[in-house]
């Protein structure tokens, strides 16, 4: 059974197949098949048992079109990768696989070419440009957002446009954060140097989730406490129901042991 295909045009000055380095041609193809590999959630370093991802079936004669036929499995990956290039949203693919078009169009843009995805016959796959005014964006500038709960030391806090220094608790990282009211400001500056939690708008990441933007709309009662003064607060939470309980003969029970083991 014939493999769909699809074709991609290199178009340029003086772009034709004798004047394209064949180097340039297994970048080019190399991460395409990384990014619909990725896409198709199969691993990109591997080859397919299934047979090839992506095959290299002709190069049409006087022409810089590639001709590419792409496994039945993969195909709907190619469509949702030429659909994201078509509309510039990249959400519907992975992360990894918009690093890779990201190289392809750094290397289209270097090379002075635009590359043209056209669709075969009655397939899913979307007619899509990558070009100088047309470039697939490097994934790093990415971001999710979200409301999400930090807790951390203020470091300083105020200035002419108020922002607050937060040393996140457990890491030595450090976040900027805005106000979503400046009463707060006044608030966080009573705790300056000490633990704080707050609770506001972030903007993550998503290859590392640093945060990158954090804004404050909610500075919590929190203040930390130490082991002995937690246990104290568990012994009187549970008030009295542990006193009779022996923990080792409990945790033997739990595992199933008996009083010899």
């Amino acid at each position: 059974m014939a493999k769909p295909e699809f074709h991609i045009r290199i178009a340029g000055q003086d772009v034709a197949p004798e004047t394209v380095d064949v180097s340039d041609l297994v970048t080019l193809v190399s991460d395409l098949r990384k990014a619909i590999a990725v896409t198709a959630d199969l691993n990109s370093e591997a080859p397919s048992r299934t047979g090839p991802i992506l095959s290299l079936v002709g190069v049409e004669i006087g022409s810089s079109r590639l001709h590419l036929a792409v496994a039945g499995f993969a195909l709907a990956a190619v469509a949702r990768i030429t659909q994201a290039i078509a509309t510039d949203d990249y959400a519907s693919i992975p992360y990894t696989a918009q690093e890779a078009l990201a190289r392809m169009s750094k290397q289209a843009v270097n090379r002075g070419w635009e590359l043209n995805f056209q669709p075969g016959r009655n397939g899913p796959i979307k007619a899509a440009t990558i070009s100088e005014a047309h470039e697939v964006p490097d994934p790093r500038s990415r971001t999710a957002n979200g409301t999400t709960t930090v807790y951390g030391r203020c470091m300083r806090v105020g200035g002419e446009d108020p922002v607050a220094r937060i040393k996140l608790a457990g890491t030595n990282e450090t976040i900027t954060a805005t106000f979503a009211d400046e009463k707060m400001v006044i608030e966080l500056a009573h705790r300056l140097y000490r633990d704080v939690g707050l609770v506001g708008r972030a903007i993550w990441t998503p290859m590392d989730w640093k945060i990158v933007e954090f804004e404050v709309q909610q500075i919590l009662p929190y203040e930390p406490i130490g082991a002995e003064r937690a246990f104290q607060d568990l012994a009187e939470a549970a008030a009295g129901r542990w006193d009779d309980v022996d923990a080792v003969e409990y945790v033997r029970s739990l595992r199933g042991e008996d009083e010899e083991g």
